[in-house]
């Protein structure tokens, strides 16, 4: 399989785990707004959790993990601590433009991260690093 098709499939996957990891903050939102009193299913802060958590979690997604992902399946090295890394990598830039949230951009970043992991683990066969036609034959059998 082509390096670009794998960047695909895994920019895919990246956003696919990215969408999960805003669902479950959105329902927490929700849930946190319940709690306090909220008559609307998923009042302000759901929606500020969804929001907020794919805005700043897709340019990651794109430019760092997928990629990273990528390398780091094309070099036989896509384990669940590199992974990890590699999910807590983006929110280190957190440091520099707002401190108060860099566990947040932590915790996103890894759960998107072995998010991904796990779902990519079920599509090896999809983008095996293997021939595309089998083993080669053997000469003179």
């Amino acid at each position: 399989m082509d390096l670009a098709r794998r960047l695909l499939i895994a920019e895919l996957v990246g956003f696919a785990a990215l969408l999960l990891v805003a669902l479950v903050l959105a329902a927490y939102g929700a849930w946190d707004s319940h709690v306090h009193g909220s008559s609307e299913l998923f009042g302000n802060a759901g929606k500020f959790l969804f929001a907020f958590t794919l805005f700043f979690g897709a340019l990651p997604v794109a430019l760092v993990g997928a990629p990273g992902y990528v390398f780091l399946h094309v070099r036989g090295l896509a384990r669940w601590y590199w992974v990890l890394l590699l999910g807590l990598a983006p929110s280190l830039a957190f440091f520099l433009f707002a401190p108060d949230l860099v566990w947040w951009a932590a915790g996103c970043g890894a759960a998107v991260a072995l998010l991904t992991h796990l779902l990519a683990s079920r599509l090896r066969g999809k983008w095996s690093v293997a021939a595309p036609h089998g083993p080669a034959p053997s000469i003179g059998t």
